[in-house]
């Protein structure tokens, strides 16, 4: 009986699931990453969900279109290393799933991007990230890949590297090659060999690396109808150079002046120059992200900021009215922008106000510091960041050096004033390599005229002051601080020149002192007035030269030298 029981039972329960069996396929949808995801990068894990009456077989996952594995226990989740995908498509991402009677569902696809920044293909050897180098007899390293069948070099014009100019498909891991003389971004493309069942990718990129070709080295001179002075100069984006300026005309027997903007590529050629009939004066510049900010002067006597994009179009234009003068700028971290400013309130008054912009342009806050008398001589030079959100200001004012320090709620913690034997005009303030902070000045007047650095400490109390130059007239117009934390200066000298004054160029030791000097010039009169260290570790330095052709006329010049201020020929002979 207890057999004869035993067999009923067992075909009664196959009967029940013959009756059971299911037609229903699962409900499978992917929970991570999510969709539209950006900037994915590393092993990705790519989580499911999967619901059945009965039980879950397996899940198939699929990108773009193309099966990478079979999952077949929970969580049925597959990691994703996205260092094998191409970074510059989208990526669709869908999964199946199959339960025990073989039934089966496709969840909705997903679409994600992965982040460049982030892949691990094949790594670039040679040449080294923004190199400059011969146009000719050019070799590209890079390392091997693991399951790498084939490499394929791609070539751009564009960062993106939307367009690609020209590629080579090799299995070496060097490709010898003469590109024009241009600036390039380029990578490195693996073919891989799929693996069976488990993942299956078919390229590896590298990253996406820039270098330029060309003379590293060279002199501009730019000429054209009326007086122009090259005056400041900023390093854009694509490591050109911007120089901005004042171009003065005779128009209807009047002087009249305009900013004038010169645009110069990586190996000294004119790209364009921008004339703005409505904006006076520039008197200072940074850039900002792909916009280089101009402060200064309208035609109507107002003070204005612009912002130039990298194609000369103004972005944007802020003008505060009445008589007044945007004299500093700085930009903050934050992209902020901060100037100070000079409003002649009356025949006898001028207040100093306190600007804060955003990167759009807006002004977020403006607030008096203080007035003085129109004729006190007050001139304002630099504004520097400080410690703890602070700044300080420096000017001068009929022969004295005027320091200030503002906290971040904008008030007024110290007031210094350095004076001398000389007359002492200021150029910059920047932080000190030692400690504290360094001003820049110049002593003296005339012939009589030397650089002059004063070190002062964090409260503003001077730690020690020394000159520097020769036995003529040596005068310093820019500043600037290096990557090693040493000091670029340019201005003018009558030590040892060429004309009656030439372009001189400095370079001081954090610690101030005198590393080199250099000077260039034809005839008659030369000077710098703003210098930048470029991205291959040189200078350049933008200023005025003046030329004889019947009259006098004065011409814009960008000296562009190696990182021992050396030119490529001794252009002052020529």
């Amino acid at each position: 009986m207890l057999i004869a029981g035993l067999l009923v039972s067992n075909l009664l329960m196959r009967c029940t699931d013959m009756f059971r069996s299911d037609i229903v396929p699962p409900v499978v949808f992917i929970i991570n990453p999510k969709d539209t995801s950006q900037d994915l990068s590393g092993v990705v894990p790519v989580q499911t969900k999967a619901y059945d009456s009965s039980s879950i077989t397996y899940l198939d996952f699929f990108i773009d279109g193309v099966q990478v594995a079979r999952v077949t226990k929970k969580p049925y989740t597959y990691y994703w290393n996205t260092n094998f995908w191409s970074q510059s498509v989208a990526h669709q991402i869908y999964v199946k799933a199959a339960d025990e009677y073989g039934n089966i569902a496709t969840s909705d696809p997903i679409v994600v991007n992965l982040n460049p920044d982030h892949l691990s293909g094949p790594q670039p050897v040679y040449p080294e990230p923004y190199a400059l180098l011969s146009s000719e007899n050019l070799t590209l390293l890079w390392k091997s890949q693991q399951g790498a069948t084939a490499y394929r070099l791609e070539f751009s014009l564009d960062p993106g590297m939307s367009n690609i100019v020209s590629g080579y498909t090799l299995q070496d891991t060097a490709l010898a090659l003469t590109l024009d003389r241009n600036r390039y971004f380029w990578r490195v493309r693996a073919e891989l060999t799929a693996r069976q069942n488990s993942i299956c990718f078919s390229t590896a990129y590298s990253p996406v690396q820039c270098f330029f070709t060309g003379e590293r080295i060279f002199v501009l001179q730019s000429g054209g109808a009326g007086d122009e002075y090259g005056e400041e100069l900023v390093e854009l984006p694509d490591s050109s150079y911007r120089i901005i300026g004042t171009k003065l005309m005779n128009v209807k027997d009047r002087i009249r002046s305009r900013l004038l903007v010169i645009d110069v590529d990586l190996l000294g050629r004119q790209k364009a120059i921008y004339e703005m009939p409505y904006f006076q004066k520039s008197y200072a510049s940074v850039q900002n992200n792909m916009n280089t900010i101009i402060a200064g002067l309208d035609i109507s006597e107002q003070a204005i900021w612009i912002a130039l994009d990298t194609a000369g179009i103004v972005q944007w234009k802020t003008i505060i009215g009445g008589k007044s003068v945007a004299k500093t700028l700085l930009r903050g971290s934050s992209g902020r922008l901060y100037s100070v400013i000079e409003r002649h309130y009356s025949a006898d008054s001028v207040y100093v106000d306190w600007v804060r912009l955003s990167d759009v342009g807006l002004i977020e806050f403006q607030r008096t510091l203080f007035k003085h008398h129109s004729n006190s001589g007050i001139r304002w030079s630099s504004l520097q960041s400080g410690f703890t959100g602070s700044y300080w200001l420096l000017g001068d004012s009929n022969g004295e050096l005027i320091l200030y320090l503002i906290d971040e709620s904008v008030q007024i913690q110290l007031t210094r004033t350095f004076s001398g034997e000389r007359y002492l005009t200021a150029v910059a303030i920047l932080e000190s390599g030692t400690g504290g902070i360094c001003i820049f000045a110049n002593a003296g007047v005339g012939d009589a005229c030397d650089g002059m650095v004063i070190w002062v400490d964090n409260d503003g109390n001077e730690l020690r002051r020394w000159l520097f130059g020769d036995i003529g007239a040596d005068r310093i117009q820019s500043v600037k601080k290096t990557n090693e934390g040493a000091y670029i200066l340019t201005g003018s000298t009558k030590s040892g020149s060429y004309g009656i004054s030439d372009i001189w160029i400095v370079k001081l030791n954090a610690d101030g002192t005198e590393l080199w000097s250099r000077n260039y010039g034809k005839t008659m009169t030369n000077s710098g007035a703003a210098v930048i260290q470029t991205f291959d570790g040189g200078y350049a330095v933008a200023g005025t030269l003046d030329r004889y052709t019947g009259r006098i006329n004065k011409d814009v010049i960008i000296i562009k030298t190696d990182r021992d201020g050396q030119t490529v020929r001794n252009w002052f002979h020529e």
